[in-house]
């Protein structure tokens, strides 16, 4: 069975709260298991300063939100077994931390920023401009 988990957060590499603990252990239990677990979760500041060096840039594409298109980088990494993608959007994600800005609803709440997530793990996952395993060069 193949399972994919989009979420806000994530042990072992985001954590503010109960999901990410959810996030960093059901998956490792799933893959024991004999699932195929994989992850999608936003590329923060922190994540980059703290696991730069582990994840592989898959590349970059346009993703259609609204009437526009945005840019998403998309990163691979791996924990226990679990395969983890990490979707870089500069204006809702890269910031010294991950909650306490004016637009936490916009980044956070059932608008934008939850729906470009879901948008761009949709269009990743569809299409082979995006690897899914490899480092790209």
């Amino acid at each position: 069975m193949k399972i994919l988990f989009v979420a806000g957060e994530g042990l072992p590499f985001v954590k503010t709260g109960g999901l990410a603990d959810v996030i960093g252990s059901l998956p490792k239990v799933l893959v024991k298991k004999g699932c195929d677990c994989r992850v999608v979760l936003p590329l923060y500041s922190h994540v980059i300063m703290d696991h730069y060096n582990e994840l592989a840039r898959l590349g970059t594409m346009s993703v259609r939100f609204g009437n526009a298109e945005q840019p998403a980088t998309f990163y691979r990494g791996e924990d226990s077994g679990v395969t983890y993608y990490f979707i870089e959007h500069q204006g809702f994600f890269e910031r010294d931390s991950l909650y306490g800005y004016y637009d936490d609803g916009e980044r956070f709440g059932s608008s934008s920023g939850q729906r470009w997530i879901c948008s761009a793990s949709w269009t990743g996952g569809r299409t082979s401009s995006i690897p899914t395993t490899g480092r790209a060069v």
